[in-house]
């Protein structure tokens, strides 16, 4: 069973069932009827409403078919069930067409409390509030309330580069050379990343993973070279290509090959010599 629909009180909220005599032919039955039952009431409490559902009756609808319209004016917010029952082949089988959940007009559609990021519960009156402060800025920002534009440039402007009380080259030389300081450690930083995905050797080396049974390339493969056994100094990594090869760049010497794909078992470090 699905979860209960939505609707505001004073809304008409339908369910719909199907009947079937005992030898599972669909039947219309008789005496249908319908209870709706507010979630958490006592056992023994009445049903908030009762009623009879409506048989379809157009030539497209086969036999047995019903539904439950039911008026939620005058209702408590809250959950309701609806079960329905009827006579059929001299049993009154009992079913459960499924629950509404009821919020007051004009609510939102799930009443929930709202909260900050940092956890502070709001109020209903906060968010309208923030839009409206969040208005005034805008106001603001384009000038549309009277201020000028330069009085919100002031307000709202970046920081910007500006030279020594004297006015002189070298206050802005200071802040310039600080940037490009700067610039050159993050770059540095990248370069070092991007070195060790393909390597930084002089030689350029191709390594091809293939299946050892059909000699088919085997694409989408992570290969990795270490300068130990152990595997713990990975100094270049790669996937392979749609032809099974992947490019590194290498110094001379004895190299340690990792291989690794979803589906394939490898014997590894693959040692291999490169000059």
């Amino acid at each position: 069973m699905s979860q209960y629909k939505y609707a505001e009180i004073a809304d008409t909220v339908y369910f719909w069932f199907a009947a079937n005599d005992t030898t599972g032919t669909a039947g219309d039955g008789a005496t249908p009827l319908y209870d709706v039952r507010l979630a958490g009431a006592a056992s023994d409490a009445a049903p908030t409403a009762s009623g009879t559902p409506t048989l379809l009756s157009h030539a497209n609808y086969s036999a047995g078919l019903h539904e439950i319209a039911i008026d939620t004016t005058g209702y408590a917010a809250g959950e309701y069930a609806v079960f329905c029952t009827l006579t059929i082949s001299a049993v009154n089988p009992a079913g459960f067409c499924g629950s509404f959940k009821l919020r007051t007009a004009g609510t939102a559609a799930l009443n929930v409390n709202t909260t900050h990021v940092a956890g502070t519960a709001q109020t209903a009156g906060d968010i309208p509030a923030k839009i409206t402060t969040a208005q005034n800025d805008l106001d603001i920002l384009t000038g549309t309330d009277g201020v000028t534009l330069a009085t919100a440039q002031a307000k709202y402007a970046p920081n910007k580069i500006v030279p020594d009380a004297a006015g002189t080259a070298a206050g802005l030389h200071a802040i310039t050379d600080g940037l490009v300081t700067t610039v050159d450690t993050v770059v540095d930083a990248i370069k070092l990343k991007t070195d060790t995905l393909g390597g930084a050797g002089a030689i350029t080396w191709t390594y091809t993973l293939t299946n050892a049974t059909t000699s088919a390339p085997i694409p989408g493969a992570n290969i990795w070279a270490t300068t130990d056994l152990a595997g713990a100094n990975i100094a270049a990594s790669g996937v392979t290509d749609d032809l099974g090869v992947v490019t590194f760049y290498l110094d001379a010497g004895t190299w340690y090959i990792w291989r690794s794909r979803s589906g394939y078992n490898f014997s590894n470090p693959d040692i291999e010599v490169v000059s």
